[in-house]
């Protein structure tokens, strides 16, 4: 990788590298790096490996925000492993709409506290 070898040449700590090659993303990468869970990325090991796990295999299906109502919170699911299935699916989405990614995963979200909650004060953004 490019940028890998080029900081690693300079001696760049591993926050510096991630950012680095974050710089390079559009399109889907840059939705994926976007949607990205706060702290999920240890190092720039970490953060190559999810990377070239999200792209390693490319993807040319037409994926649109309303196919993602088919999304469903599975019964033993945690909110963190829908949240992060939800997350994946949208970043194949090729018409990215915020809110139709927050109506489609309250869509999927399973009977609970969690689902109340965004009825009674709905989001506008994933990020919310």
């Amino acid at each position: 990788m490019a940028v890998g070898n080029q900081t690693a040449i300079i001696g760049a700590p591993e926050h510096i590298k991630c950012k680095l090659l974050s710089g390079t993303f559009k399109d889907a990468a840059l939705r994926w790096y976007m949607n990205l869970p706060r702290n999920s990325i240890e190092n720039y090991a970490d953060f190559h490996k999810k990377f070239i796990h999200q792209f390693s295999c490319s993807r040319h299906i037409k994926v649109t925000a309303t196919s993602l109502f088919a999304l469903r919170q599975n019964y033993a699911e945690t909110l963190r492993e829908y949240l992060a299935r939800f997350n994946a699916a949208t970043i194949k989405v090729s018409n990215p709409n915020q809110e139709m990614f927050v109506a489609a995963f309250h869509n999927g979200l399973k009977a609970g506290h969690f689902n109340e909650s965004l009825a009674q004060k709905p989001a506008t953004t994933m990020q919310e």
